[in-house]
């Protein structure tokens, strides 16, 4: 049975942090493990993982400024975006 492995990007634009991704799931044993990457918002990223038959997920969700008012808005996001993930 295949472990799946969740990796968590910061953007969806072609750049070094993906492009060092792209590297370590290509060396990745694919009977193995079958990997899913994870991104803020759609992007050219995107493209590039699915031509090498990897899953890709946008979670979108709001962002939020830390200001205290704005904390209860701040878990409501925190919670929603943790159960989209489950």
């Amino acid at each position: 049975m295949k472990k799946r492995i969740g990796y968590f990007t910061h953007t969806a634009s072609i750049s070094g942090p993906n492009n060092s991704l792209v590297q370590l799931i290509r060396k990745l044993n694919k009977l193995s493990y079958d990997p899913i990457v994870y991104f803020p918002s759609y992007g050219e990223a995107i493209n590039k993982f699915k031509k090498m038959n990897v899953k890709c997920r946008v979670i979108q969700h709001r962002r939020i400024e830390l200001n205290p008012l704005l904390y209860p808005l701040f878990i409501y996001e925190l919670i929603r975006t943790t159960f989209s993930l489950m």
